[in-house]
Formats: C-alpha cells, structure tokens, sequence
C-alpha cells in the first residue's frame, strides 16, 4: 500500500465521521428519570441542606461569641474610673517611696600580704 492509498482511505474516513451526527433522537423516554432516581437525588439534596444549614448555625455563633467577648470589654473600659495624670506632687512622693535608704558601707578586711606559693615540681635534666 502506498502512502497516497492510505492518505486516501483516511480523508474518506474523516468525511464520513464529520457527515455523521454525534447523538441520535432524543426521545421523551429517555429523559425521564426513574422514581427511585429522583427520590435518591431529593435525599443527598436534603442532606446538603442540612449540613449547609448546620455549618451556617456554628460560623454564626463563633461570630456572635466573638462580638459578645468584644462589647464586654468595651463596656468594662468604659465603665473603669480615667487614670489622672500624675502632678508633680505625686511624682515627688513616687520617687522618695522608690530610691531605698542608703546603707552605710563597711570595710572589708584586709588580705594578707602573705601570699601562698603554689609546690614547684623540679625538671630533671634529660639525658
């Protein structure tokens, strides 16, 4: 077979297949699911709901949790007394209380003069 036959048969081959519809007919029959289809579907539906609806519930909660714990320290900063600038009275008084007593020194004793030798080790000569 030589390269112009087979070059041949594939272009008739391509015309053919591209002439040629995808699907046949559809009919009424065939798109009309069975019961027990529809009633499969309707239960993963419902069951995507409910866990949608429960998923829904906590992310609300953590949120309203959240929203709580924040007005209750606003309101605990809120209802605390100011804190007063300090005068220059109160820092007086501050730092009298802060610096301590000085204590009187007392003198160490004196070290000996004497110090001690540490033993020598006499090196013999090597012969």
């Amino acid at each position: 077979m030589t390269l112009d036959e087979i070059l041949k048969e594939h272009s008739a081959w391509l015309d053919k297949t591209a002439k040629q519809p995808l699907f046949g007919r559809v009919t009424e029959r065939e798109t009309n699911f069975p019961q027990e289809l529809r009633d499969q579907r309707a239960k993963e539906i419902k069951a995507a709901i409910e866990a949608l609806t429960q998923r829904r519930d906590e992310t609300v909660s953590l949120y309203e949790s959240a929203i709580e714990g924040y007005k209750k320290e606003l309101e605990a900063l809120t209802s605390a007394p100011g804190i007063k600038p300090p005068t220059a009275k109160s820092r007086a008084a501050k730092s009298e209380a802060s610096t301590p007593e000085a204590k009187p020194q007392t003198e160490k004793p004196a070290a000996s003069t004497k110090a001690k030798s540490a033993p020598t080790r006499s090196r013999a000569k090597k012969k």
